[in-house]
């Protein structure tokens, strides 16, 4: 049986069932006006986040389209090849081997360094023999000049030319 019929035989005659259907429809209509008002205002606040969601997706989409661009710069100069390598393998296999590039040549670098200080300290030694040489040279020409000199002759030269030995 439908609610109005069960009205219609409940009617007391007075209205009394009137006014309670009234007033029941009436709180009816007033829960029904407020989950519309706040269905609405979910509606807007999630319209407003769409909104923003949106404009941070356009403007993140720069970015990323930014840094995807200066991330295939930094692999083609990495790989040596001008992008051929990102293009043929894909950004993350030529991310990894740019990855493993770059610690062989820090390794290689590092070698190179620690080879380079090794050789300046070689390079050092020498040197310092070389002055060492070049001092007893200059020494042994000065005592050869003396002994000369003793020995009655005007020059180092004069006395190997007269004992016959060479220089």
């Amino acid at each position: 049986m439908k609610f109005a019929d069960r009205v219609a035989r409940a009617n007391c005659g007075n209205g009394c069932v009137k006014d309670m259907v009234a007033m029941q429809a009436d709180a009816t209509i007033a829960t029904k006006d407020a989950e519309i008002a706040r269905l609405t205002g979910c509606l807007e606040r999630a319209n407003a986040q769409a909104e923003h969601f949106e404009r941070e997706w356009y403007l993140r989409g720069e970015v990323l389209d930014t840094a995807e661009y200066w991330l295939g710069s930094l692999l083609a100069v990495i790989h040596r090849d001008g992008g051929h390598y990102e293009a043929e393998h894909g950004t993350a296999r030529a991310a990894d081997d740019a990855i493993a590039a770059v610690h062989v040549l820090r390794g290689s670098l590092e070698g190179y360094v620690e080879a380079n200080k090794h050789m300046k300290g070689e390079l050092d030694d020498a040197i310092e023999d070389a002055r060492k040489y070049a001092g007893a040279q200059r020494e042994i020409a000065r005592l050869r000049h003396e002994v000369a000199t003793l020995c009655g002759y005007d020059s180092a030269d004069e006395m190997d030319a007269a004992t016959g030995r060479r220089k």
